[in-house]
């Protein structure tokens, strides 16, 4: 899951799968800030 995606990969790279699986920009963006608020 996400969880595991961040804990694993650097800041850049899981910004980037996650915009190539989504296609939003706005998606990796709220992604973000979800993680970054628990």
């Amino acid at each position: 899951g996400l969880d595991t995606l961040f804990a694993q990969g650097n800041g850049a790279r899981t910004q980037r799968e996650l915009l190539e699986r989504t296609g939003s920009l706005r998606e990796v963006v709220a992604a973000c800030v979800r993680l970054t608020q628990e």
